[in-house]
């Protein structure tokens, strides 16, 4: 992933919400220099300094991951209490799963904005404290769907 982007200064970009997560952030939307970008780990996750690099969207993208994210708030908070509760008192898991199903309480996948073009910049959370990010903002959301 050798991307030729200069790096930036890790205490301008602020983590507005995460798609993915793996012992912190790796992909989701950021504030940077007063505009939304996506922000996806371009080193090992089980690395102890980790490397993020920047790409524009467009405002249709950055809808679309607003979106999302509001999409999954809403799963974490109201369906996902409802899949765990199925889940405890039905011991069937194909019953499990028609009534999930049947509820609509799955949240719906989607992968982030398609990205083409090359980043624009590059940065580690090397120096950064650990709450550079506020895991409770957007809900701590790694709680998986099953």
């Amino acid at each position: 992933m050798g991307s030729s982007a200069n790096f930036v200064d890790a205490n301008g970009v602020n983590l507005t919400c995460w798609l993915d997560w793996y012992d912190g952030p790796v992909s989701g939307l950021a504030r940077w220099q007063g505009k939304d970008v996506w922000f996806r780990l371009a080193s090992d996750a089980g690395e102890e300094t980790r490397t993020y690099e920047i790409f524009d969207l467009a405002p249709e993208q950055v809808a679309e991951s607003l979106a999302w994210f509001e999409e999954k708030r809403d799963w974490f908070e109201n369906r996902a209490p409802r899949i765990r509760k199925i889940r405890r008192d039905v011991a069937d898991k194909a019953e499990q799963e028609r009534l999930i199903a049947a509820q609509g309480l799955s949240l719906r996948q989607w992968t982030g904005p398609e990205i083409t073009s090359n980043a624009i910049a590059r940065f580690s959370d090397e120096h950064m404290g650990a709450d550079w990010f506020d895991s409770e903002r957007w809900c701590p959301v790694q709680d998986q769907q099953n």
